[in-house]
C-alpha cells in the first residue's frame, strides 16, 4: 500500500513494523552471518540474523570515506577471509545448504 507511514521517533527499533528485505549476496556471507549469531549466542546474548543484522546497520555511521572503506575491504576479501580451517576441505570452503525460513536452533 503505498503512501507514507508515520513512526513516534521514540519508539524502540526493535518495536517498529518490520518490512522484509530481500538480499542476494555471497553464500559464504550468508554462512558468516550464522557463525556470527553464534558467536553472539556463545556470550550469552539470544539473538537471531534478522536482529544481529539490523544491529549492525545501525552501528555504521553515514560517513562516505568510511563506507567507501568498507565497500573496498569487502570487494578485495576472499572466503579464506570469512571461514576457518574447520570450515574448509583442502582448498575449499564448505557450507550447509539451508532453506528459507529462520534457522532452527540446535
Amino acid at each position: 500500500m503505498p503512501g507514507q507511514i508515520r513512526i513516534d521517533r521514540s519508539t524502540a527499533l526493535r518495536d517498529c513494523e518490520l518490512k522484509p528485505a530481500a538480499v542476494s549476496w555471497p553464500r559464504a556471507i550468508d554462512a558468516y552471518l550464522d557463525s556470527l549469531v553464534a558467536v553472539a549466542e556463545a556470550v550469552n546474548e539470544r539473538t537471531n540474523r534478522r536482529e544481529l543484522l539490523a544491529a549492525i546497520v545501525l552501528a555504521v555511521k553515514p560517513d562516505g570515506t568510511r563506507l567507501a572503506r568498507i565497500l573496498r575491504e569487502y570487494r578485495g576479501a576472499t572466503v579464506a577471509d570469512i571461514t576457518s580451517d574447520a570450515e574448509a576441505e583442502g582448498d575449499f570452503a564448505v557450507f550447509e545448504r539451508h532453506r528459507p525460513g529462520p534457522r532452527h536452533r540446535p
